[in-house]
Order: structure tokens, then sequence, then C-alpha cells
């Protein structure tokens, strides 16, 4: 068994192939649980007593809810054939982020232990396939911004870690904190600071680390800041501004200014 699509639409807000499909369980467990830790950080796992109900409801034979698989192709984004998208999804199921569902995939995990668990039973996908990441980052927190255990500002910086390639740049690097503890490289720049100008490229504000604003106000600031920050029509990614700070660097005053 594979995911099989049903039908493709467009997702005008963020530019994206939006497709509904439909795959087993099992399938689920093979492919779709490894994409659970393409982050190295990841919202942690609830309590397992929160999802206890849906476990025996699992094996029960219930209807869980979709999954949403997202995927970065910008040449996929524009919509295709539904045989098109199909073949796409399939042969890249690997490259794919779980924007929604973890919670439910971990739980799918523990009932599959159980015994009557049937494995051939369907499980719904949303997929969406956008052309930057900046979409796909604008989504997941629209999916997920009412979930106290993940913060907006959590998913952004997770995304700035996994979903920026800083391998490219020729001028600059950019360290963890751990990697600093470890091997520091002098005149670095911390990835804590590029998470920070990624908020401020999101919410199109600078001022976002006001202390006297309680966190959780914070975070409702911050999504509605995202929100109403018209993504879809910058001609602008994030990597784009990383890459001008790449091309200052070389002059060294410019770098220990930026």
């Amino acid at each position: 068994m594979t995911i099989k699509v049903h039908s493709v639409d467009h997702d005008d807000v963020i530019k994206s192939a939006y497709a509904v499909g439909c795959t087993t369980y099992n399938f689920a467990l093979k492919e779709f649980i490894p994409l659970i830790d393409r982050f190295d950080e990841q919202r942690k796992k609830q309590n397992a007593k929160f999802y206890a109900r849906l476990r025996e409801d699992i094996v029960k034979g219930c209807i869980m809810p979709p999954i949403t698989l997202a995927f970065v192709s910008k040449s996929n984004s524009n919509n295709g054939s539904i045989k098109d998208i199909n073949n796409f999804v399939n042969d890249n199921v690997s490259k794919g982020y779980i924007l929604d569902g973890l919670q439910r995939l971990n739980t799918l995990l523990s009932s599959s232990k159980d015994a009557g668990f049937d494995g051939s039973r369907n499980l719904y996908v949303n997929i969406i396939i956008t052309e930057k990441y900046d979409f796909l980052l604008y989504r997941m927190i629209t999916l997920n911004n009412g979930q106290k255990p993940m913060t907006p500002r959590h998913q952004i910086e997770i995304l700035t870690k996994n979903l920026l390639d800083f391998t490219s740049f020729e001028n600059i690097v950019i360290q963890t904190e751990k990697e600093t503890e470890e091997s520091l490289v002098h005149g670095s720049f911390k990835l804590a600071d590029i998470s920070a100008a990624y908020t401020a490229f999101l919410t199109n504000n600078v001022n976002n680390d006001n202390n006297k604003i309680i966190d959780e106000k914070m975070n409702e600031i911050l999504v509605g800041r995202v929100m109403s920050n018209d993504l879809s029509s910058s001609k602008s990614e994030f990597s784009d501004i990383l890459s001008l700070v790449d091309k200052f660097s070389i002059d060294k005053s410019a770098k220990k200014w930026l």
C-alpha cells in the first residue's frame, strides 16, 4: 500500500498544492514514524494518559483524524494532475515533514503493539506541497498555535535550524549553543540570534522581545503578527537575507557589525 491521492486543490495563501489522500496504518508506521525524528528538537511527547482513549479507540476501529504531510518543492507547488501529485508524494515520502499529527502518530505506534490492532485500516492524509520554507512555517504555526506544548517561538527555532541550509554560506558560520561549547568558531553567529532574526522577518517587526509581556501573551502576539504579515506577497525568502549577510561578511568590519 502507498498513499493514494484522491483530489488536488491549491492554497492561494501559501501558494501551495493541497491534496487529500489515503493510506493505511501499516504504511504510516513504516514511512511516517521516521519523519518524526527529522527535527533534532521536536515537540515533547505528551503524557500517554492524554491519548489513552485514542489508543483504545484505534484498536476498536475508529477513524483517526488526518495527518498533515508537507513537502517543499517549487516545481510541484503549482498543482498538477492527481497522477503527478500522487507519484511525487510516494517518490518523496522520506523527504516530507509532519506538520500536524505527531502525537497521533506516537499514539498509533503505541496502539500497534496492542492485541486486536488492524494495520490495514485507512489513515487519511492532508498533503501540502509549498514552494518556500517560510510558507511551511506559516502553515505549521496556524495548525499548531493552539497547542500549549510547542510555542510558535519554539517552532521558529526548530525550523530555522533544520530547514535552512547553513552550509551554503562562504563567509559566515552559524552555531548552536551546544556547538559553541564543544568547538567555538571565532566570529560565528549564534543560532538563537538567527532564529530571532527569522521571527522578525516572519512578523515584519523587530520588537518581539519585550520582557514586560508574559510569555503566553507574547506567543499570541507573535502568532497574530505572523498571520497579519502577508508572506504570500513577499518576493524574498529568509534565506535570501542570510545570503546577503554572507555577502557582506566578506568585509571584516561589516561582519563584526552584523
